[in-house]
């Protein structure tokens, strides 16, 4: 029986492909950063910044600072003390640091109204791959962790994007992929004429987040073999491709399985040109990251 949605006639075809094209066209005015992030953003470039002046900015909107300080907590997890104020995060972590942070919680805020079920999943996701991307990164000698966990706790909001302007066509996705043997990824471009990962990078890409962070939304599904013939591919993006696909290893498998599961999954990437990737303990790594995503966890829970 076909599926509503999933068999569309050429008609619906252009609708689709015309809509596409006015979500991206207006995107930036549909989902532009909050005023408190777009303005925090621009007075941190500033060489006479006063700092007085852009924790008040920050702290206008209780929402945005609320998830601005989670972000902060959990990205420098395992710090003496809990960061309670903006001031104190810009004290503590640097300008620089708190960019990457602001626009990370900017984003977060902007999508956290999905529906529950969905958000929930997705967020899930994202903690993993971010704390499996800092953990990486920390291991492989990678001087600013951080970055990775901002890299990675973004790298899916395309995935948002299609739930908010798509809802439809991404209802339809899993059964598409199911009826016609394609992959999860083949289905978006049938249905959407791209992956949510052009849709992630492309809004990153208007918002003028740092390159490296484009780069990992964009690539963190492609295959290793495809990664490997392109050039100037990025650590981040090697590191985010990684840590998304150690993120996806299923929750339900028994521990044996499971531990299979993490070997196979890191074997192709060992040959890889990172530092000290082919001598990675997978394994204790992995016992590492399961306990900062349960503290990660608790954090936003407050």
């Amino acid at each position: 029986t076909p599926v509503k949605g999933m068999y569309m006639t050429e008609e619906d075809q252009k609708e689709t492909a015309a809509r596409v094209k006015r979500v991206l066209k207006g995107i930036n005015e549909i989902a532009p950063l909050p005023a408190p992030a777009h303005k925090a953003v621009s007075m941190i470039h500033d060489p006479d910044l006063d700092l007085d002046k852009l924790g008040r900015v920050l702290s206008v909107d209780p929402s945005f600072v609320g998830m601005l300080l989670k972000m902060v907590n959990s990205a420098f997890y395992g710090m003496r003390s809990k960061i309670t104020t903006v001031k104190n995060a810009i004290v503590v972590i640097g300008l620089n640091k708190l960019n990457s942070l602001i626009l990370a919680a900017a984003v977060m805020e902007k999508f956290r109204t999905l529906p529950p079920e969905l958000g929930n999943r997705l967020w899930g996701h994202a903690v993993w791959t971010a704390e499996w991307s800092k953990e990486l990164g920390r291991a492989l000698s990678f001087k600013d962790e951080d970055e990775l966990f901002v890299a990675g706790i973004l790298h899916n909001v395309g995935e948002m994007v299609m739930i908010q302007y798509f809802r439809g066509q991404y209802d339809n996705l899993d059964t598409l992929s199911e009826v016609s043997g394609e992959s999860r990824l083949d289905a978006e471009r049938k249905l959407l004429g791209g992956t949510h990962a052009d849709l992630g990078s492309y809004l990153f890409s208007l918002w003028q987040l740092p390159s490296d962070i484009v780069q990992s939304t964009l690539l963190h599904h492609h295959d290793i073999s495809v990664l490997a013939t392109m050039k100037n591919v990025s650590r981040h993006a090697w590191i985010v491709n990684l840590a998304a696909a150690l993120a996806g290893i299923s929750s339900d498998l028994d521990d044996a399985a499971f531990h299979a599961a993490l070997q196979k999954t890191i074997t192709p990437y060992r040959t890889l040109p990172l530092p000290e990737i082919s001598n990675l303990k997978i394994d204790r790594l992995y016992e590492q990251v399961a306990g900062a995503v349960a503290q990660i966890q608790e954090i936003f829970k407050g």
